[in-house]
């Protein structure tokens, strides 16, 4: 299981707020539901790295990062860096019947 602690230092926050307590909540329960109560090594890492991306994603609920002179910069859909830390989607272990 992940921390706010943990999610703060790698945002680089000043401090842990309610809504980052709410995401690591909801990501330590999606990521025990994947993988179950024992993650398997680098997961961890990987449910910081998510739990960061949904921290960032509530200044851009719609996908938007930011405008600039060249236009807006959208949020990413998919991160395949994410998926394979977290070994899900294509990364996910093949499970047999």
């Amino acid at each position: 299981m992940i921390t706010a602690e943990q999610v703060q230092r790698h945002l680089k926050l000043p401090s842990v707020d309610s809504h980052l307590e709410l995401i690591v909540g909801e990501v330590n329960g999606m990521v025990t539901e994947w993988h179950g109560n024992k993650w398997p090594p680098g997961v961890e890492l990987g449910a910081v790295m998510l739990a960061a991306r949904l921290h960032r994603r509530r200044n851009s609920s719609n996908g938007v990062e930011s405008f600039s002179d060249m236009g807006a910069s959208y949020v990413s859909r998919f991160d395949s860096d994410l998926d394979r830390q977290l070994r899900i989607n294509a990364w996910a272990t093949p499970v047999v019947g």
